[in-house]
Formats: structure tokens, C-alpha cells, sequence
């Protein structure tokens, strides 16, 4: 069955300051069981840093993650989907430019993330209702 991603996405918005260092994202997203976490400049969200933002950027080239600002790994532009688009959407959006997270909107409002991990998820707990 096709969902609305809004009933998958998380609600709870994990964010970080642009000029907070990569050592410290990666430890809240290791404290927060996330893989990822909104970049904010002056209240606005400018970009995400995740898991492999940190090790494609920082790690493998052996930068100290102490000092490489988050703004310096995160990536950008936001990718968006509107919160009654279609899981099968989400997936395709996913895909198309290799991420694992999207951010959820709602007339152009953030309204919260959602993650491969929660699509598959919802694709676990539909196979297991049908008995597979």
C-alpha cells in the first residue's frame, strides 16, 4: 500500500549551527541514533550534514574534524518533497540523487525528515501483515 510520506516522516527536527565543528555532529548524531541533521544559519535551514557527508569529506581525507565547520561538509540545496507526496515518490527522489534523506514540507514550510530508514520500515511492517 502506498503512504503519504507524511505518515512515515519523523516530526522531531535534529539540528545544528553551520559554524559548529564536524567532531561535534557527528557525536550528536552518535548520541541521537540519527544519521542525519539539519545546518542552521541565523534560524534558517541552509543544508544537512550527514553520516557520509563526514566521512566522504572529512575522514578520507584526513581532515581533524575539530576543526572543519559543518558548513564545510554539509550538503546543499535541501532536497524537499511535499508531505502528501507518495512514498514511491520519496523513493524516486532518493534515487535519482543519491540520498538517504529527505526534508518534508508542507507549503514550503519544514515540517520534518524522512529517511531510507523509515521507508523501509514501513516496508517491513507492510510485508509482515501480509504474512511474508
Amino acid at each position: 500500500m502506498v503512504q503519504a510520506v507524511e505518515r512515515l516522516m519523523s516530526r522531531t527536527l535534529h539540528s545544528i549551527p553551520a559554524t559548529s565543528d564536524a567532531q561535534e555532529a557527528a557525536e550528536r548524531m552518535a548520541q541521537e541514533g540519527i544519521g542525519s541533521l539539519l545546518v542552521t544559519r541565523e534560524g534558517d535551514y541552509v543544508g544537512i550534514v550527514t553520516e557520509g557527508d563526514i566521512m566522504r569529506k572529512a575522514v578520507a581525507r584526513r581532515m581533524d574534524l575539530r576543526k572543519v565547520p559543518v558548513e564545510e561538509v554539509m550538503s546543499v540545496p535541501l532536497l524537499c518533497i511535499e508531505a502528501k507526496k507518495s512514498t514511491v515518490d520519496a523513493l524516486d527522489l532518493m534515487e535519482a540523487h543519491r540520498v538517504r534523506h529527505l526534508v518534508v514540507t508542507r507549503a514550503g514550510e519544514v515540517r520534518g525528515m524522512l529517511s531510507i530508514r523509515d521507508l523501509l520500515r514501513a516496508f517491513y511492517m507492510e510485508q509482515s501483515a501480509m504474512g511474508f
